[in-house]
């Protein structure tokens, strides 16, 4: 190869020029704005009422005892409340004469231990000469009743006892607790210890809700006139 030729090639790759490629960025595409939410609203809220329903451990006494034979009872830090109970025979001797005496006995020892009380007057379970909780004096003057004996009494086995009480609308019947509750409210309402005074409603054998309710002894209420308006209207008294 001649000495001209080579000088030419040489000059071309001299003149060759490297050309850089353009880098290319992307462009960043920019954050889709969020827009910050509104704080939604938390209403303050009310104040709840104090519970008049009184709350705690409370010692459930025998029926008519309590009034010194467990002087510890009142004593306990453990024990919030005395749960009193009394049969409205005894405490009712005659219509409108009360032996208040056990139920202000016990009252004054818990309200001085600073216990809460709670009445509970024991109604059913028929006549307290036959062993129930209902004076004899009630039951009489229901007896007295001009109405048939089916329409204002209602007789079942108590296991293996023959019962019979007042059906729970009599309107004698009715009278005379709407009586007693009176003569509860106007002893102890005043008293900040005593909480709930009870005198049961449908109770045919204890202070506690209780009612015969087999096939046979259903067909016998509806036999005294049993209906749904007389037990409601009856409660509401």
């Amino acid at each position: 190869m001649s000495r001209a030729i080579i000088s030419t090639i040489a000059a071309c790759f001299l003149c060759v020029t490297v050309i850089p490629l353009a880098t290319t960025t992307a462009a960043t595409p920019g954050a889709t704005p969020r827009s910050t939410p509104t704080p939604r609203p938390h209403p303050t809220p009310l104040p709840r009422p104090a519970s008049r329903i009184p709350r705690g451990v409370f010692c459930l006494l025998p029926n008519g005892e309590g009034n010194g034979h467990d002087p510890l009872v009142y004593s306990d830090p453990d024990v919030d409340g005395i749960s009193v109970r009394q049969n409205w025979g005894d405490l009712e001797l005659a219509e409108g004469t009360f032996d208040w005496s056990f139920l202000d006995t016990v009252t004054e020892m818990a309200t001085a231990a600073g216990k809460a009380v709670l009445l509970r007057i024991g109604t059913g379970g028929g006549d307290i000469a036959l062993g129930g909780n209902c004076p004899t004096w009630v039951m009489n003057a229901v007896a007295a009743e001009p109405l048939p004996a089916s329409q204002k009494f209602y007789t079942f086995n108590d296991n293996g006892r023959s019962v019979t009480i007042a059906v729970f609308w009599d309107p004698v019947w009715l009278e005379k607790k709407t009586a007693l509750i009176t003569a509860l409210g106007a002893r102890y309402s005043a008293n900040p210890a005593v909480k709930i005074i009870v005198a049961s409603f449908a109770n045919a054998n204890s202070e506690d809700w209780a009612v015969p309710h087999t096939p046979a002894e259903v067909s016998a209420w509806f036999a005294a006139g049993y209906t749904s308006a007389k037990m409601l209207d009856a409660g509401r008294q």
